[in-house]
């Protein structure tokens, strides 16, 4: 070939190769389009996974270097609850997921407030140990939404200015924080498609044969026609008996403390009753 020849030659090859990349284009598009995106709860339950193993994200801990839980251990309890709750309604099962935390008592008729703990229930589900929250689990995407009191200004004057919902979303990796002022027309919203429900906790403790009661606030008897609550509590007592890897984690580092802990109470024991022989 010709030294004249050979540009043209190349030019005509690049332009064979270009026309064919060119089309295979629309195929990558197709292909990219029909391919089976991740849902939404499994993107959550990977993702949750991967932060417990890690410990990435927003954590409880008590300073120092004592032991972090990561909220994300709350966010795989939500996924997997949604999860079973599907299994056992449906795949096409919708609705939201409605609970109610322990309420801070006073003592008799006194403003002296007990040390709180949290409803097993609720903490279970999104890791809060403060008092008086709603929260909401949706189905079938997961969205978890905590409810906060909204607080007078009466009161944050006496007992301090209530954290800002971002701080409040921030520390418990949920998807949003509104107040309980917005429950009642959230709750609306979130039944207003066929066939939605309101999933509330209701069953008995087979421990102390006490009944956990079900989640409520004014006006919630108005959606009495969608509310369910046979399905939420077997599935979430069933769930809370299965631990998680995150779950045993922390239940080995808890037997850990506690059998150091008898440790040194019989050491000092037995030394005290040495001093007195």
């Amino acid at each position: 070939m010709s030294r004249r020849l050979l540009p043209r030659a190349l030019t005509a090859v690049t332009a064979a190769t270009a026309s064919i990349l060119l089309s295979l284009v629309p195929t990558a598009r197709s292909l990219a389009a029909s391919a089976p995106r991740m849902p939404p709860l499994a993107d959550r339950r990977a993702s949750a996974e991967y932060s417990c193993s890690t410990c990435a994200g927003p954590a409880f801990h008590r300073g120092l270097s004592t032991y972090r839980v990561p909220m994300a251990l709350f966010e795989l309890n939500r996924a997997r609850l949604v999860e079973h709750l599907l299994e056992r309604l449906g795949p096409d099962a919708s609705g939201v997921v409605l609970l109610e935390g322990g309420k801070q008592r006073t003592r008799y008729d006194t403003d002296h407030e007990p040390v709180f703990r949290q409803e097993s229930y609720f903490h279970w589900a999104f890791g809060a140990d403060v008092a008086d929250l709603y929260g909401t689990v949706s189905l079938p995407d997961g969205e978890a939404t905590l409810f906060v009191p909204d607080r007078s200004e009466q009161y944050q004057v006496f007992c301090g200015k209530s954290e800002a919902a971002e701080g409040v979303r921030a520390t418990y990796g949920v998807d949003r924080v509104l107040t309980d002022a917005d429950l009642p027309g959230y709750v609306a919203k979130k039944l207003e498609g066929d066939g939605s429900s309101l999933y509330l906790l209701r069953g008995p403790n087979t421990d102390s044969g006490n009944m956990a009661m079900p989640a409520h606030y004014p006006g919630i008897d108005a959606h009495a026609g969608s509310t369910c609550t046979d399905a939420l509590f077997p599935t979430m007592q069933g769930l809370r008996v299965t631990k998680t890897a995150a779950e045993m984690d922390l239940m080995r580092y808890s037997k850990k403390c506690t059998s150091a802990l008898f440790f040194i109470f019989d050491l000092f024991s037995y030394l005290i009753f040495r001093s007195n022989k």
